[in-house]
Parts: structure tokens; sequence; C-alpha cells
């Protein structure tokens, strides 16, 4: 089972589980391939672009266990 916490960095996720960066893209998270990825929490990155860190955890692992 897949678990994708708030504390982990964009740059973990997306090399981990290489689905996440399309799921991050259409939450309009597009910071992928940004520098920023690499240190980044996925709460920080989230909290940057306005988008609700808690949903778009549950909606990663919501949709990587499938």
């Amino acid at each position: 089972m897949i678990q994708i916490t708030l504390d982990m960095t964009i740059e973990e996720i997306v090399k981990t589980y290489p689905k996440a960066a399309q799921i991050l893209a259409q939450s309009g998270m597009n910071c992928v391939s940004c520098a920023s990825a690499s240190g980044e929490t996925l709460e920080e990155a989230a909290e940057s672009h306005g988008v609700d860190p808690v949903i778009l955890v549950r909606k990663l692992n919501l949709h990587l266990n499938m």
C-alpha cells in the first residue's frame, strides 16, 4: 500500500511514484520539475500553490492505491 505523507518532498514522491506527477499537475501544482521540488515538502508546495495539503495527500493516496 502506498502511503504519501505531507512531510515527503515533491522530488521524493515523483521519483518513487511517477504517476503522482500527473495528479499533482491536475491539482494545479506544476512544480514537479521546479528547482524547489527537491527541498520543498508536499505540504509547503501545496500551500504555496493555494492547494489544501490535506485534500491533496488524500487524493494522491487514493489514486495511487487504485
